[in-house]
C-alpha cells in the first residue's frame, strides 16, 4: 500500500478511535488551565452519542490534504494504469518489428540466391556458347586437316588410283558437310 493512502487511513483511523466529546471538553479546559492563550472549540453534532473529533484549521487542513492525497493517488493510479498499456503496446511493436526484421532478412537472403542463381544460369550459357565455339572450331580444322591431308594423299606418287578416288570423294562430301553446317 502507498504511503499516503496509509496515512490517509491511519487519520480517518484516529477520528473513528478518538476521545469522546465531554473527555476532549474536559481535556481542554485542564489545557486552558495550563495554557490560557488557547481558544475553546465547541463541537455540536445532530445526534446523541456520537463520537467525534473537534473541528480545527489544523485537522480542516489535514482532511483538504488527505482529499487532494486521494484525488492524487487516483490520479497515479490511471497514469500507472496508462503506462502500463503504453508498456505492453510498445512491447506488442517491438515484437512485430522484429518479426519483420526477421522477415526482411529471409527476403535479402531469397533475393541474393535469386541473383546467385540468374548470374550462375549466365556463366553456364556464356560457357556453353564458348564450348560450342571451341567444337564448331574443332571441327573445322579436323575438317581442314583431312582436307589437306586427302590432297596429299591424292597428290602422292604411292597412292593407287582406286585410293585416289575414295579420297577425293571423301574430300567433296567432307567440304560438302562443312559449308552445310557453317
Amino acid at each position: 500500500m502507498k504511503p499516503t493512502a496509509k496515512l490517509w487511513l491511519e487519520e480517518k483511523k484516529r477520528r473513528l478511535n478518538s476521545l469522546p466529546v465531554e473527555e476532549e471538553i474536559r481535556m481542554r479546559k485542564i489545557k486552558e488551565r495550563l495554557n490560557p492563550t488557547t481558544t475553546r472549540v465547541s463541537v455540536t453534532t445532530g445526534s446523541v452519542g456520537t463520537w467525534s473529533n473537534p473541528s480545527t484549521p489544523v485537522s480542516d487542513t489535514a482532511s483538504g490534504l488527505l482529499s487532494q492525497n486521494v484525488a492524487l493517488l487516483a490520479y497515479i493510479d490511471d497514469l500507472e494504469e496508462k503506462y502500463y498499456q503504453s508498456e505492453k503496446q510498445r512491447e506488442k511493436h517491438s515484437h512485430k518489428l522484429q518479426e519483420l526484421s526477421e522477415e526482411h532478412d529471409l527476403l535479402v537472403k531469397e533475393m541474393i540466391s535469386l541473383m546467385l542463381d540468374r548470374h550462375k544460369d549466365e556463366i553456364l550459357l556464356t560457357e556453353k556458347r564458348f564450348r560450342d565455339k571451341v567444337m564448331l572450331q574443332e571441327s573445322d580444322a579436323r575438317v581442314d586437316l583431312a582436307i589437306t591431308a586427302a590432297h596429299l594423299f591424292t597428290q602422292a606418287h604411292f597412292v593407287s588410283s582406286h585410293q585416289s578416288n575414295v579420297i577425293k570423294r571423301q574430300v567433296k562430301s567432307i567440304s560438302q558437310a562443312k559449308e552445310f553446317f557453317a
